[in-house]
């Protein structure tokens, strides 16, 4: 087993926290675009309704 020196834990560490705020950026970007996707159905259906 190579020891592991310090530099390269706190590294890996980072990695991990990136790993992390990127899925949970992710996550809130897809619920983000599922509301605004809602939100634009919403007012399509709202200017048919007048348009008809």
């Amino acid at each position: 087993m190579p020891q592991l020196s310090p530099a390269s834990g706190v590294m890996v560490y980072i990695l991990l926290i990136i790993l992390l705020m990127y899925s949970i950026s992710m996550q809130s970007y897809m619920a983000h675009s599922l509301q605004y996707k809602e939100k634009m159905g919403v007012n399509q259906t709202k200017m048919m309704m007048t348009l008809s």
